[in-house]
């Protein structure tokens, strides 16, 4: 099924309703849609216990950061707050605001060189943000001698913070609702067993912590595309570092990945080398041109980015989202569990 594009004139937005925002599938299926009516007033005891806390972080408190916490620790209120707290302590010993504010990648033009990865100037058919990484092309030897591991780290940290207060609000903006997860590309493309060598597992295995401990739930859905036969073998390490949820966002395919991958994004949002329209310079994102910055300004005093979600009307009711949302979950944007397609 292909779903009609988010991004829309103002007379679309003004005929959309909230059933058809990422938002409001969000919340729909997460919360009181499977019966348990009780998760809602989780997320309002959450806040309070947020409230309560000696130490916060102003990033982290809006409602949908509060689902995102219990969400990951499937909504038991006691791991939750432990893992917010957890994040809290990180962030500030991290140093995350200052990365934020100051940190400084000069070698960034040749280290994308050799491990190409970026955020696309366009978005998926839900309005949010597409990041790629070709990870296939990645030459250790290479890119340690332009950086260091902690410096990739830390410019792991800095694209998260920019994805939260720089590309999600611009997201939102342009889709006319607020966006807060991102829908990710890793092409292996070129991939060996030689380049999964113990300092790449390392970093992966750091990277992959910090997204799933610090960043939980802003995976949207990830597509692993021109998976060659050696990467059975990486994956069965891999999929050890993730947890239940995460995977079941996961998609894995070889060449034969054009026709789902679609479903999620118009080939006119995607670059070349993976099968849609656009060069490579035309597809890349630069936060200072992303879309015009007056156009911006206008479009933002329409986003409520720090509000609570409206309740969500029940299936069927006033909200008339009912169908719509019971179709979209028979597709692949809530599989249960992930796919591996072995390609060539």
């Amino acid at each position: 099924m292909k779903w009609t594009r988010t991004r829309s004139t103002k007379a679309d937005k003004e005929k959309s309703s909230v059933s058809e925002t990422e938002e409001y599938v969000y919340w729909f299926e997460h919360i009181g849609a499977d019966g348990e009516d009780d998760k809602e007033m989780k997320v309002k005891t959450f806040r309070q216990q947020v409230a309560a806390l000696s130490e916060r972080d102003p990033v982290l408190e809006k409602e949908t950061d509060f689902a995102r916490f219990l969400k990951a620790r499937q909504w038991d209120e006691e791991k939750a707050i432990d893992m917010y707290k957890n994040t809290v302590r990180w962030r500030r010993e991290f140093g995350t605001d200052q990365i934020h504010k100051t940190f400084s990648f000069p070698e960034k033009k040749e280290v994308l060189k050799i491990f190409p990865q970026y955020y696309l100037r366009t978005q998926d058919k839900f309005g949010r943000p597409i990041y790629i990484n070709e990870v296939g092309k990645i030459n250790v030897e290479a890119l340690l001698r332009v950086t260091t591991v902690e410096r990739m780290i830390q410019y792991h940290v800095y694209e998260w913070e920019k994805l939260i207060r720089e590309i999600y609000p611009k997201c939102s903006a342009h889709v006319g609702h607020k966006i807060f997860q991102s829908f990710s590309i890793i092409d292996l493309k070129g991939l060996s067993y030689k380049q999964f060598n113990k300092t790449t597992r390392s970093f992966l295995k750091q990277i992959t912590n910090i997204d799933q401990e610090y960043y939980p739930e802003h995976l949207g859905q990830m597509f692993i595309i021109n998976a060659p036969k050696i990467f059975s073998m990486i994956w069965s390490v891999v999929k050890l570092w993730l947890d239940k949820r995460t995977l079941a966002k996961i998609k894995v395919y070889g060449s034969d990945y054009h026709e789902k991958l679609f479903n999620f994004v118009d080939p006119h949002d995607l670059p070349e080398h993976i099968g849609g329209h656009l060069d490579a310079d035309e597809a890349m994102f630069s936060t200072s041109n992303i879309w015009d910055a007056s156009e911006m300004k206008e479009a933002l005093k329409d986003v409520v980015k720090d509000s609570s979600p409206s309740p969500s009307p029940s299936p069927g009711g006033n909200g008339g989202g009912g169908e719509l949302l019971r179709e979209r979950s028979n597709t692949d944007y809530f599989d249960a569990e992930p796919t591996f397609n072995e390609g060539d």
